[in-house]
């Protein structure tokens, strides 16, 4: 199907569904007569060539469905769009929408999915939103501040995505009370302060994204055994069931129907430091598992072999020493596991989904780490090498002044910031397993 929407349709006054789902090559505006379907329920003309601006006479009771979603409408969003108080589902996503967001489009009462994705919009949120919605999404736009407070009366919210944007402060204390909370994604932002023991109260948790470029510091919370949503994962009907687009090992993949399964933990490039606790092994119906980039130190524990749905695995970039437990062969669906840049020892484990892991997957550790897919291990290289592993990192500073100093500069001159956000200069990281 190709051409223009005829305007036409505007006499049929009894019409109460148009659907002209893509992928069709449906091109112009949308006529301004279409708001004379006085009768128009639905409006779905989603992932089309359709531009110009939304026309104010769509809005209008009993309008209850708007889907423009994958057009390239340009337009601001003016206060119509929120004045339907029958409206239920609003997508608008994957647009040319710009400006500032209304202060609030709590006349919409009914609404329960807004979803203003992939556009051009900005400002803080200070909006009301209505206490109805459980889905909002508004992920790669340029929204700043914090998190609205307005969103603490949506207490039957399910999915909260705002990643990408300019997000600053704390996680609010009032998410805690989310107790439907399937989704919680704040990837790409500049969140900080810890991640607050309370998030493990949140039980139906499906898919937890606080990674990249945000600022989160401390432990890891403990008691994960609480997060039931990634113990027993069980596929749902209902109506949130989406796809989601996750990053993962510098890709983006999307997860077709989120709620049915496809759960995530990804705390990966933060400021995390302490020891991976043991209860993350209780989280066994997890399928990505997203560790990298923090300081994350101690022994890697055995317990993530009983995470038996587990198909990614990543730990690189972190503090980890000691060995790679036997345990972790048990993963017997495991297609990607990265323990890079660590200070891990000892014979890598064999058998299993370890004999299809090539040697990227365990870079730049120490010589004591040994086995296939690296080098072969002598009979005395793990004790030879036992007592260098457990030195203190002051020591192993003052015998490579020069070395480190080298480094600094260099990153001084071309990622400072990088080198130092954490508190802890991230290049000796990289460099450690060459002392």
């Amino acid at each position: 199907m190709s051409g223009t929407i005829a305007p036409e349709l505007g006499n049929l006054r009894g019409l109460t569904q148009l659907s002209i789902y893509g992928p069709t090559k449906v091109e112009g505006s949308i006529p301004p007569e279409i708001g004379s379907c006085s009768s128009l329920l639905w409006l779905d003309l989603g992932w089309n060539k359709i531009t110009g601006m939304v026309p104010r006479s769509v809005f209008h009771p009993p309008l209850s469905t708007l889907a423009l979603q994958g057009n390239q409408n340009e337009d601001t969003l003016a206060e119509s769009f929120f004045n339907v108080t029958v409206l239920e589902y609003l997508d608008l996503s994957f647009n040319r929408f710009y400006g500032t967001v209304l202060k609030s489009i709590n006349n919409s009462t009914s609404l329960w999915k807004l979803n203003l994705s992939n556009n051009s919009l900005h400002g803080d949120l200070e909006l009301k939103f209505p206490y109805s919605l459980e889905i909002v999404s508004a992920y790669s736009n340029s929204f700043s501040g914090d998190l609205p407070a307005s969103l603490a009366n949506c207490r039957h919210l399910q999915h909260l995505d705002f990643r990408e944007n300019k997000l600053t402060g704390e996680l609010p204390e009032y998410v805690a009370n989310f107790q439907e909370l399937r989704v919680l994604s704040l990837a790409y932002n500049a969140l900080e302060g810890r991640i607050p023991a309370w998030i493990t109260n949140l039980t139906k948790l499906k898919l937890l994204d606080l990674s990249t470029n945000n600022r989160f510091v401390g432990n890891i919370p403990s008691h994960l055994q609480n997060l039931q949503g990634f113990v027993a994962p069980q596929v749902t009907k209902s109506k949130i069931n989406q796809d989601m687009m996750i990053a993962a090992k510098g890709h983006e993949y999307r997860l077709e129907y989120v709620m049915a399964g496809n759960t995530i933990l990804d705390l990966s490039n933060n400021c995390l430091h302490g020891e991976i606790a043991e209860s993350m092994g209780s989280l066994t119906g997890l399928r990505l598992l997203n560790l990298s980039g923090n300081q994350l130190e101690g022994k890697i524990p055995p317990s993530l072999g009983n995470i038996s749905s587990l198909e990614q695995l990543d730990l690189s970039r972190n503090d980890l020493s000691g060995r790679i437990p036997q345990d972790l062969s048990k993963l017997t669906i495991l297609a990607v596991m990265n323990v890079s840049f660590n200070r891990l020892c000892g014979r890598i484990p064999s058998g299993t989904q370890f004999d299809t892991f090539n040697e990227t997957s365990f870079l730049e550790n120490p010589p004591c780490f040994c086995g296939r897919p690296l080098q072969k291990c002598q009979q005395n290289n793990e004790t030879s090498t036992r007592g260098k592993e457990e030195r203190p990192l002051l020591s192993i500073v003052e015998e490579h002044v020069s070395l480190v100093a080298l480094g600094l500069e260099f990153g001084i001159s071309f990622g400072g910031m990088i080198s130092f956000i954490c508190g802890k200069d991230i290049l000796w990281r990289l460099l450690h397993s060459n002392f």
